[in-house]
């Protein structure tokens, strides 16, 4: 630690570990928000089939309306939050079809207030979809994440039971449909971060 001008602590027993870890990140992180709930509304017919996230998920209207308690933000941090819709036929093309609302409320430690940010999720329906359209990268690469882990975690409690080649079967068909997307990726980043997760697989 003095070689590399840092600090050093005496952990005298276990519960020391915590106190110095604490007290070490303390002065690398810091809480920007606090008690952040997100709340999802499914709009013009559409219906939320599923929100991708370990945080406690509140259902207040079955496929239509959720709340999810995301607890505290720290400065510099991010949270992807994956869900998944089935959108209804139209009977004619729109260019800006919204497809759900979000309101996401917080305590903001900085202003020290309660602050609300809403935000609409709207898409094209095309009756023509062009052909140059690309994938977003970056919900390329949290899909992938999602497809990854849940195959993994599956895998695993089916090996548990016994069953290798149920659990194998459910790692090669996430394998295979993660080389069929990685071929529409086009930045390094989401190709990199794909591979990492088929190498995981």
């Amino acid at each position: 630690s003095e070689v590399g001008s840092g600090v050093y602590y005496f952990v005298q027993n276990v519960d020391g570990v915590s106190l110095a870890f604490a007290d070490c990140l303390g002065g690398l992180l810091s809480v920007v928000a606090q008690n952040i709930k997100l709340e999802c509304f499914g709009k013009n017919g559409c219906k939320i089939r599923s929100i991708k996230t370990r945080k406690t998920t509140d259902v207040i209207v079955p496929e239509t309306h959720y709340e999810i308690e995301m607890g505290d933000l720290y400065g510099e941090e991010e949270r992807d939050i994956l869900i998944e819709v089935f959108m209804p036929e139209l009977s004619s093309e729109d260019k800006e079809f919204q497809t759900l609302e979000c309101t996401l409320s917080y305590a903001n430690v900085l202003d020290s207030a309660l602050d609300k940010v809403e935000v609409s999720g709207t898409i094209q329906r095309l009756d023509n979809v062009p052909e140059d359209q690309e994938p977003d990268n970056h919900i390329s690469i949290q899909r992938n994440r999602i497809i990854a882990a849940e195959a993994l975690e599956k895998a695993s409690a089916e090996a548990e039971k016994g069953r290798l080649n149920e659990g194998q079967r459910l790692l090669h068909d996430a394998f295979s449909q993660m080389k069929d997307m990685s071929a529409n990726l086009k930045s390094k980043q989401a190709m990199e971060a794909t591979a990492a997760m088929m190498d995981d697989i």
